[in-house]
């Protein structure tokens, strides 16, 4: 028996200098008395120096993680019980300085002849930067893996595209979009799918250009699907570099837009139908101002002429008189002239931003509307510096406010108002803004009204033939063409509508 102890000690004594070479830690452990004894490199593992640790089991015990205590101990008995020939757990221990230390733990239970447990001798072994690189890549596979499921779930269409210009990647929405599979699309140039009406070059001159300066480039695609259909698409895409900050491989992300562009194309349509609609119902408008305007001077023409012929039938044919008469109707002509003129210039389309003075433009629609106003007994004043200057689509603008002035015509005599009738246009700076008021007295917009003059086809005029047009077109032409803010309100004598525009800039 003492041979037998002394071998075991002398055993032990060689396995602790071996293990003292290595930075590996000893721990042996008498079952029988549960005396246990820890290395100096068990205890520097753990950041303790040698007298700063009892060689008792309750240092280890107090140490080990709470969520690796029990498996640890399981593993340990299930040795003592020989059900595993060696014993070998993985846990973590606190450190002196309050962090965790991952612990290979191998070690062995010797038995005596009878088969009992009577001492168990292993190695702890410091795998800390091993456990945080596995649990590093752990997360980063995880991440890689949501990633990958977001990317195949997405509803955007993903590709890779090598430096050659053939695609290396694409994901299903990529692969539902255009038709193809993922096998036909791999190692093909992308202009496959390049619509064989699309002649804008430019556009992708512009692309590779942009992408090749390690910049990234977006704009609207239109692509043709394997069975040749059409479809669009918004696309962003950007160089990927590598750790040389070369290119690698380009990215390209994008959304199909079929259904949108589809829908704004109709949306364009029926727009330009309401803008004919409207034009239309301006002209028939313009020719009834026309007419009214005419009225009086065709009449004075043809009552001249009149007088010339009585006066050569009676023969008391008076030269100056003829001459007096013929200069009449050359004024009357003139004034017929000018106002063709104003009218044939209302339909003019402006191509280009004018700059112009605004109190020239009110004195303009004053010129095309006064005498439908006068007719009406109604007073039309403008208010305006003559300094004040404005950037932007004149004509459009003097539709507009033509639009809103008739308007206020027409409510004076939908609500039978004979007496005191007004309009006033004011124009306003602010800052870099400028603002036209136009007011009337003919006591305002019902409330239940109000929010909707500016829906198409809303109409109250149905037995005056409106066309519910005019103020939608206007709010088109000025919050979409010229970039600036219509709005209609009240106040306590009568509607108010106000335009806000900003100085355009010729593109």
């Amino acid at each position: 028996m003492e041979n037998k102890e002394h071998t075991n000690n002398d055993l032990s004594n060689r396995y602790k200098y071996a293990i003292e070479g290595t930075s590996d830690g000893l721990w042996d452990w008498n079952l029988e008395n549960n005396d246990v004894y820890f290395s100096k490199n068990w205890k520097k593992m753990i950041g303790y120096e040698d007298d700063e640790i009892e060689n008792i089991l309750e240092e280890w015990t107090k140490r080990i993680h709470p969520d690796d205590k029990d498996q640890t101990i399981k593993d340990i008995v299930n040795n003592q019980k020989k059900l595993s020939e060696y014993y070998q757990n993985t846990h973590r221990l606190k450190h002196k300085n309050g962090s965790w230390v991952w612990i290979l733990d191998r070690g062995k239970t010797h038995f005596d002849d009878k088969g009992k447990a009577i001492r168990m001798i292993g190695i702890h072994s410091n795998i800390t930067e091993l456990k945080n690189l596995e649990l590093t890549l752990a997360d980063t596979k995880k991440e890689l893996n949501q990633l990958k499921l977001v990317i195949d779930n997405a509803e955007i269409a993903i590709i890779i595209v090598d430096i050659d210009a053939k695609i290396t990647y694409v994901n299903p929405c990529f692969c539902k979009i255009s038709g193809y599979s993922k096998k036909e699309l791999l190692g093909l140039n992308p202009r496959i799918l390049k619509f064989k009406e699309e002649t804008n070059e430019e556009k992708f001159l512009d692309l590779w250009s942009t992408i090749s300066r390690k910049k990234t480039w977006g704009g609207i695609f239109r692509n043709r699907k394997k069975d040749g259909t059409e479809y669009w698409e918004t696309a962003t895409i950007l160089p990927i570099l590598n750790k040389n900050k070369e290119i690698s491989n380009y990215l390209g992300i994008m959304r199909e837009i079929t259904k949108e562009v589809y829908l704004e194309k109709e949306l364009r349509e029926k727009e330009e139908l309401m803008v004919s609609q409207a034009k239309n119902a301006a002209m028939g408008e313009m020719i009834s101002m026309i007419a009214h305007q005419w009225r009086q001077p065709i009449t004075t023409i043809s009552m001249n002429a009149n007088n010339i012929i009585a006066d050569i039938e009676l023969e008391i044919f008076d030269e100056m008189e003829v001459k007096k008469i013929a200069e009449d109707i050359t004024v009357q002509t003139q004034f017929l002239s000018n106002t063709i003129d104003d009218f044939r210039n209302f339909f003019k389309t402006d191509k280009d931003i004018n700059d112009f003075k605004v109190r020239a433009l009110l004195e303009e629609l004053s010129s095309i509307i006064l005498p439908s106003l006068e007719n009406n007994n109604i007073t039309f004043d403008i208010i305006c510096d003559d300094k004040v200057r404005l950037k932007s689509y004149k004509r459009e603008l003097l539709q507009v406010l033509l639009n809103i002035v008739k308007n206020a015509k027409e409510a004076f005599f939908h609500k039978n108002i004979s007496e005191n009738k007004k309009i006033i246009v004011e124009v306003e700076t602010l800052e870099n803004k400028v603002k036209i008021i136009i007011t009337d007295n003919a006591g305002g917009i019902p409330d239940d009204i109000i929010k909707r003059v500016f829906e198409a086809y809303f109409t109250t005029k149905e037995d005056f033939n409106g066309t519910g047009l005019g103020l939608y077109m206007s709010k088109i032409i000025i919050e979409q063409h010229l970039q600036g803010k219509l709005k209609a309100s009240n106040t306590k004598f009568g509607a108010r509508f106000s335009i806000t525009l900003n100085n355009l800039k010729n593109k």
